[in-house]
């Protein structure tokens, strides 16, 4: 209960940041200083993206199962419970894609998910709730920077060992050690894997 409090809180103060980044949908865009007029074809655009939309939660679904299934292949760690995801990359590509509240719900229900089938420990969902904040921010604050898909994912595995080397009471540096393939590997492949999954979508839609 503890745990899922703290993540709970995270998931707020995120919003919150996000919310203050003026990242929120809006219901009427501005153009040339004036609000659109609200015609039926307005409407029919604004409601579908919208948050809570039908496509919406069909994507964010669908980036759900595939964030999960990535999740389960592993590069093994010296403590157990710490091992690195091999969905860090594919976690950076869903952030640019579908922005940043949208990834966090996605990262959430993926590991509420994977802790009800006993795929997950606690240790996995505080490594990926600090991930997911700052490599969340760093896209975020850098946009359409094509360095923040190279630096997001380091960035975030480094944080989240710090976080994770205070709370167990061990040395930061050889969880660092035993991440730097894997984050090296996502600083390679994630503007890649962006890069293919926006032009899949693109073709799709």
């Amino acid at each position: 209960i503890k745990w899922l409090t703290i993540s709970c809180l995270l998931y707020t103060i995120a919003l919150l940041l996000n919310s203050l980044n003026g990242k929120w949908q809006k219901y009427f865009k501005q153009k040339d200083g004036k609000t659109m007029n609200t015609t039926e074809e307005s409407k029919e655009r604004i409601l579908s993206n919208h948050f809570f939309s039908v496509k919406n939660l069909t994507m964010d679904g669908m980036w759900v199962v595939l964030l999960f299934i990535s999740g389960l292949f592993k590069i093994p760690s010296p403590i157990p419970g710490t091992e690195f995801q091999l969905s860090a990359p594919l976690a950076i590509s869903i952030g640019r894609i579908r922005g940043f509240l949208h990834y966090l719900t996605i990262g959430i229900i993926a590991s509420i998910i994977g802790m009800i089938l006993g795929l997950q420990t606690i240790y996995n969902v505080i490594i990926a709730m600090v991930y997911r904040i700052v490599a969340g921010l760093i896209l975020t604050v850098l946009k359409k920077n094509p360095l923040a898909l190279i630096i997001a994912g380091p960035a975030g595995t480094f944080a989240a060992r710090l976080v994770l080397a205070t709370i167990l009471g061990v040395a930061w540096q050889p969880l660092v050690v035993s991440a730097a393939p894997g984050m090296i590997f996502t600083a390679i492949t994630a503007p890649v894997l962006t890069s293919i999954l926006k032009r899949v979508l693109k073709t799709i839609s």
